[in-house]
């Protein structure tokens, strides 16, 4: 049974939580004293010397989470009403971990069933007081653009390594051409140059475009019949079709030239990786999901389950903010061959893997959501020994869980509460109206209390409003998209899928730079950033100068390369086969080896690709 929801914070609540951090700060105090609290059902609470009502604890919740430590001096939210927490006492008066009783994977466990009362909890207590203020990392302020957002994600050192494995590559392709035989003159290879800085901003920015205006195929966007398609927008930023269709089809390449397997798109995932984690830093509530990528082709790590959205596909897993739906970490699953941190296990249990992957820069004192695919003790006492709270759905006959739930049978809106002897993790079985059969959650951080009003335990209903950020993250890159278009080339479906990724990122960046302004949604924060990508583009579309082909002072300055004419006819070096014999009269006399090339594209051609050669060399 899921109780995923869809609920993405407001600008608000953002704000809300960062003023309540500040006062809950002022009224944490390591000093000895004791304090009476009030709960919700009117009875009272001692806490004593080693007790405090720590505010770090209500991260339970994502809308009222807390962030130890005041806002940064990068963001600058707006004064607004306190809102009232209905977080149980019982939960945040937990006695200190130094007096709870150390577990380990294969110890064992002894259950107890408990009853409905606040007294009933896990008795951890992992203070949340990250180096990093949660939030935003980067120097973004409410006057920065839709560009600038996207630039602290699409770095420009991303940016460049992009623009030097494709051009590398059209390299190697080219020459490994050469060397079979020649290029033919209709080729693409044979009428290709370079790309730079401008054009990889024009090609971008179309591709948000394509996402934004969904057809069938990518040439359909320059036809002009019929009229109601004719996209002027289109043939402006890209004149040329066939360019954009040698980048887009044959020239995109995210890795070393001669890459294979996984090597094809993990250097740009682990920069894009970086990029996320350096712009941002999560708020308490965390949640890990798979997210998959449709991909129908030809695969060895191709997956298939019937019950994803799409049945076939890439299967990758995420870190997600609760709150917000930041993407903070992504491990892409390649069998045996995945790149796991170089620390795990290589025998334990693959859910542990991924969670010491994707939590390596994580920090104690956060709330780990998952569902039952990852939810095992062994998972739990790792994070507990990391001092991370977890919470998570699980199967009834994992192992070492407690007995009754193998053959428990719940009536509609009923509960039964089960916490081990050393009082580290509790399990709660739940059935809702009208659903056919129970659910079963283990979490570190629980009490057996409802919530108020209502006979629903009350982890559950944080466990509904937490667990959904990879969803969110996946619900929004998917209206605008442009990875869902069919490939045969598996890496291409995942380097569009970050793109995507990044966008959205750089969305969740400008929403909160942005707390005083109006509602923007992702389309229209989409639409800003081609505008403001293509003004940025024009300037520089300014500044490039395209030489003389017929000058190539780069790597030879002595000389000048021209066209001659001469009275015995040779092979041209570049269109000419063994299949095909092609001869030419003309030669390049600045040449020390003077070859016989067709001054019309074979001359233009063939010195571009030397100066790339040497160029390459030189580096």
């Amino acid at each position: 049974m899921s109780f995923r929801t869809q609920r993405l914070l407001t600008a608000e609540q953002v704000t809300g939580m960062f003023q309540r951090s500040r006062q809950h700060d002022k009224d944490f105090t390591d000093s000895e004293s004791v304090d009476e609290f009030s709960t919700s059902s009117g009875s009272s609470i001692v806490l004593t010397d080693n007790e405090s009502l720590d505010s770090d604890c209500e991260g339970v919740c994502p809308l009222i989470s807390t962030v130890s430590g005041s806002t940064s001096s990068t963001s600058r939210p707006t004064q607004v009403k306190h809102a009232q927490s209905t977080v149980p006492v019982s939960i945040l008066t937990h006695a200190s971990t130094s007096t709870s009783t150390r577990m380990t994977a294969d110890s064992e466990w002894v259950w107890n069933e408990v009853g409905l009362s606040p007294q009933n909890r896990t008795e951890n207590l992992f203070r949340f007081n990250p180096s990093r203020t949660p939030g935003i990392s980067a120097p973004l302020y409410d006057e920065s653009s839709a560009l600038k957002c996207f630039q602290t994600i699409l770095t420009d050192t991303v940016i460049d390594n992009l623009i030097i494995s494709i051009n590398d590559y059209a390299v190697f392709k080219i020459n490994e051409k050469i060397a079979k035989g020649g290029i033919k003159k209709q080729s693409v290879y044979a009428s290709w140059v370079p790309i730079n800085r401008e054009e990889i901003n024009r090609f971008l920015a179309l591709l948000i475009v394509m996402g934004l205006n969904r057809r069938p195929r990518i040439r359909d966007y320059w036809t002009k019949t019929p009229t109601f398609w004719y996209s002027p927008f289109v043939f402006q930023v890209f004149p040329n079709r066939s360019r954009f269709e040698a980048i887009y089809h044959t020239m995109l390449h995210a890795g070393e030239p001669g890459a294979e397997s996984k090597h094809k798109i993990e250097p740009f995932l682990n920069a894009m990786v970086g990029s996320f984690q350096d712009a941002f830093y999560p708020f308490q509530n965390l949640s890990i999901d798979e997210m998959v990528i449709g991909f129908k082709g030809r695969w060895k790590y191709k997956q298939f389950n019937a019950s994803k959205p799409h049945k076939h596909h890439i299967k990758s897993f995420g870190l997600c903010d609760s709150a917000t739906g930041y993407v903070y970490n992504i491990l892409l699953y390649f069998g045996k061959e995945t790149s796991y941190a170089p620390d795990v296990d290589k025998d334990g249990l693959q859910a542990v893997k991924v969670f010491q992957t994707l939590l390596k820069n994580i920090e104690k004192g956060h709330t780990i959501f998952a569902d039952r695919y990852y939810t095992a003790l062994p998972v739990i006492t790792y994070l507990l020994d990391r001092e991370i709270y977890f919470t998570g759905t699980v199967m009834s006959n994992r192992k070492k869980l407690p007995q009754g739930l193998k053959d428990l049978k719940l009536k509609h809106r009923e509960s039964k509460w089960f916490l081990d002897e050393a009082k580290r993790v509790m399990c709660v079985a739940w059935r809702d109206k009208k659903a056919k059969k129970h659910c079963v959650l283990a979490s570190s951080l629980a009490s057996a209390e409802n919530v108020v009003g209502n006979d629903k335990p009350f982890v559950i209903d944080c466990y509904n409003q937490s667990m959904n950020g990879c969803d969110k993250a996946d619900q929004n890159i998917a209206y605008y998209c442009n990875f869902e278009r069919r490939s045969k080339k598996w890496w291409k479906k995942i380097f569009f899928w970050l793109f995507e990724i990044a966008q959205y990122n750089s969305f969740i960046l400008y929403k909160l730079s942005h707390l005083d302004e109006q509602k923007t949604g992702f389309r229209d924060f989409k639409s800003m950033l081609v505008q403001q990508l293509l003004e940025h583009t024009a300037p520089l579309r300014m500044e490039i100068t395209i030489s003389d082909p017929l000058r190539c002072n780069v790597y030879s300055e002595s000389a000048m390369h021209l066209v001659e004419y001469i009275t015995k006819d040779r092979k041209c070096l570049v269109c000419s086969t063994p299949a095909k014999l092609k001869r030419t009269n003309f030669i390049c006399s600045g040449c020390t080896d003077r070859p016989h090339l067709h001054p019309k594209t074979c001359f233009a051609f063939y010195h571009q690709v030397k100066l790339q050669s040497q160029a390459r060399i030189a580096t």
